[in-house]
């Protein structure tokens, strides 16, 4: 059983009847309205649920200052 996923979240009126699509939902391949309506699918999910996105797999900021660092900072007023 091939599966294919909604390419975004909207009501679809078709031969059918009126059909409720979330983005990233799971179909049939086989299914009537994949068959009617193959536009609004694709093979792979938009989303991939998981793993975070390229941008955030990016190396994380310290907290810690590095030896030899110097940091500018300001002193809070009170």
């Amino acid at each position: 059983m091939a599966i294919v996923y909604a390419r975004r979240g909207c009501v679809v009126t078709w031969s059918g009847g009126r059909t409720i699509l979330t983005q990233d939902q799971p179909w049939d391949a086989e299914a009537a309205l994949v068959k009617a309506r193959p536009e609004l699918f694709q093979d792979e999910p938009v989303t991939l649920h998981g793993r975070p996105p390229q941008s955030a797999a990016a190396e994380p900021e310290t907290a810690a200052q590095a030896p030899g660092e110097k940091r500018r900072t300001r002193a809070r007023r009170r």
